[in-house]
């Protein structure tokens, strides 16, 4: 395991924002899903609350690929659930962590 998963795990845990290094620049985002996309590939589901963005967009869900993520640090914030968080996500079937904050039971 690397050590963003290991820190993106966390954050998921605690609810606690994180500051990540993706191109093209440095994001907050709140990370509700870790997990694998059904080609593979390693990614967060995250709502992005402020940072660059290659859309122009710089709030709102992302998804954001492991492989691309230069740098990672947990912060000291916590956030709220998003009213239209879905933890059952159909991009990412195979979920390593996922957000509990908006009551779901059972989930890992």
């Amino acid at each position: 395991m690397t050590n963003v998963f290991i820190l993106i795990t966390a954050a998921i845990t605690s609810r606690q924002y994180l500051e990540i290094d993706y191109p093209p620049g440095r994001r907050v985002v709140a990370p509700h899903i870790l997990g694998r996309t059904s080609s593979g590939e390693l990614v967060l589901s995250a709502y992005q609350a402020s940072g660059a963005s290659d859309s122009d967009e710089t709030t709102g869900w992302k998804t954001f690929h492991l492989d691309r993520i230069v740098q990672v640090k947990v912060l000291d914030k916590r956030f709220s659930p998003q009213p239209d968080y879905n933890p059952h996500d159909p991009k990412i079937p195979e979920v390593s962590s996922r957000c509990k904050c908006c009551g779901v039971v059972g989930l890992v």
